[in-house]
């Protein structure tokens, strides 16, 4: 008390406001830098982790579209419909060579992915027109080779694409976290504020009012 009472009368009056001003300068940064790493997370989902993710859907439903008009081709005995497969798995390919430039932190998963479709397609496409032709049943080997690249590929696919899911879920899900504990923290350090702050201006009017009496 005795300290402050050898400090001036218009320091005293402007402490409690300088005060408030600190916490409320201090709520602002803390709030700035959360919108700021929000602002990046979210940049990140829209620009790369949906395209992302809306790509390989895409792509997982294009396999089964393509195993389909491969089987129909050869049921059939129609070799002109592989067109269609044709178009599709280019489609693809061109898929994983774009995602590869979007998401450049899994660009040597997403060209794996790319080979492994395009081994299976290289070898599904000549199974396919071999029966298709009805040039003859092709050889045993060539048939488990087909069948291992589709379950690698279509493994491959699909666990990427739940992986891209989870990373998007937990992005988004950080920075509703992230934004829930500034309000938080705001909350708790306005009512700090408003504490401190009418304690501090309650000693001072207190001090000033010593002042008055003894002057």
């Amino acid at each position: 008390m005795k300290l402050l009472n050898r400090v001036p009368v218009l320091w005293k009056v402007l402490s409690a406001p300088a005060i408030a001003i600190i916490c409320m300068a201090a709520y602002v940064g803390s709030t700035a830098v959360v919108f700021k790493q929000n602002n990046v997370r979210l940049v990140d989902v829209r620009d790369v982790q949906f395209p992302v993710l809306e790509a390989m859907t895409e792509n997982v439903a294009a396999l089964d579209k393509i195993i389909d008009i491969l089987n129909a081709a050869a049921a059939a005995g129609e070799p002109e419909q592989l067109t269609g497969a044709d178009a599709l798995a280019g489609k693809v390919r061109e898929s994983y060579a774009r995602l590869a430039k979007t998401d450049s932190a899994s660009a040597p998963q997403l060209e794996q992915l790319g080979r492994g479709f395009n081994a299976y397609y290289v070898v599904a496409r000549e199974v396919a027109d071999s029966i298709a032709s009805q040039a003859g049943l092709p050889a045993k080997e060539k048939m488990q080779a087909m069948a291992a690249h589709l379950a690698a590929s279509r493994k491959d696919m699909q666990g990427f694409r739940a992986a891209s899911k989870q990373h998007l879920i937990e992005t988004v899900g950080d920075a509703t976290g992230a934004a829930d504990r500034a309000v938080l923290i705001g909350a708790a350090l306005g009512a700090f504020a408003v504490a401190l702050t009418l304690a501090f201006a309650i000693v001072v009017a207190r001090a000033l009012l010593r002042q008055l009496k003894l002057a």
